[in-house]
């Protein structure tokens, strides 16, 4: 079997590569190659039992595509995007991307024919008056151009795959953590550092509301969970091909709380709050808590603690 991943270099992208490579299959299929694509890989990939291929550009772009389907493919994890805060700067960029992109590369699938696509959506299709529990039934009414852009998405793989087209399947995903670095100026990295920062000894700035709910998952789960919802059968996802990933629901107070119990009450000294208003407004108009019975019924299920999230991220930078 030969899987692409788009967004390879990314946050999440790097880590679903991981996690691929260290099954070696998926749906009892022996992956055969990895196909490899981003605009930048800002860290050298490691070797695995897997060949990889990768490839440098832009899914937009008609010579990148060819290059991406130069030899069949089994399926795709598309994971390119333009996130939360830059679709919201650059609506040109935002919409380039996320739609026009995102539309050139279903019609390839559909002209090749017979491909698996599999799409991370996010939390960011719903907005407005929200319930508590936020469940894959909620009609979506997005606040911002992102979760526009991403329940455009989400549309068309259901179409696609009405059509037969191709094989969709998506996933919402809650606030992604933590990344390792902050040079992406993204939603997730501003509570990332918030995090992170005191966790290694270094000094951070929060802008949020410290007792704001919000519904997290380690990026370890996050590629787990994606495997999962690659080997569902067709019938456990029926007409509507996309879920919510159960996450676990958690404020900045109750995981810098986390911090402290690892490396001691320093940790709290070390954060700068100071609240803004624009970066703020970004998390409140997402859901507080979401999960999806399917999902769940799929085995795919919130971590127990925010001292998951650590475990993952420690164990993963070596630390």
């Amino acid at each position: 079997m030969r899987i692409a991943v788009t967004g390879a270099g990314g946050f999440i992208g790097r880590r679903l590569v991981a996690e691929l490579q260290a099954r070696g299959s998926l749906d009892g299929r022996k992956i055969a190659e990895l196909v490899l694509l981003d605009q930048a890989f800002p860290t050298a990939l490691k070797d695995g039992p897997i060949r990889a291929r990768t490839i440098i550009g832009d899914v937009s772009d008609a010579a990148v595509r060819a290059d991406l389907f130069r030899d069949r493919l089994d399926a795709i994890f598309h994971f390119a995007a333009m996130l939360t805060a830059g679709a919201e700067k650059a609506f040109d960029d935002g919409v380039h991307i996320n739609i026009h992109g995102f539309m050139d590369l279903l019609e390839a699938c559909r002209r090749q024919g017979g491909i698996r696509f599999v799409f991370s959506s996010s939390m960011a299709v719903f907005g407005g008056a929200l319930p508590d529990v936020v469940t894959d039934e909620l009609a979506q009414r997005p606040q911002n151009s992102y979760g526009v852009q991403k329940a455009i998405a989400e549309l068309l793989i259901d179409d696609y795959t009405r059509r037969g087209f191709i094989d969709g399947r998506a996933m919402r995903l809650a606030v992604v953590l933590l990344r390792g670095s902050n040079d992406t100026p993204t939603l997730s990295e501003h509570i990332s550092a918030v995090v992170r920062e005191p966790l290694l000894g270094r000094r951070a700035v929060c802008p949020f509301n410290p007792a704001w709910p919000m519904p997290v998952s380690s990026v370890g789960a996050v590629a787990k969970a994606f495997c999962t919802l690659f080997e569902l059968p067709d019938e456990a996802l029926g007409a509507v091909r996309t879920v919510n990933m159960p996450a676990l629901t958690v404020t900045l107070d109750e995981m810098v709380a986390a911090v402290e119990r690892r490396v001691g009450p320093q940790a709290r000294g070390l954060i700068d709050w100071k609240l803004d208003r624009n970066t703020a407004d970004l998390l409140t108009q997402m859901p507080t808590r979401i999960t999806s019975a399917r999902a769940i019924a799929a085995g795919i299920v919130a971590e127990d603690s925010f001292d998951a999230v650590l475990d993952d991220f420690l164990a993963n930078t070596g630390r």
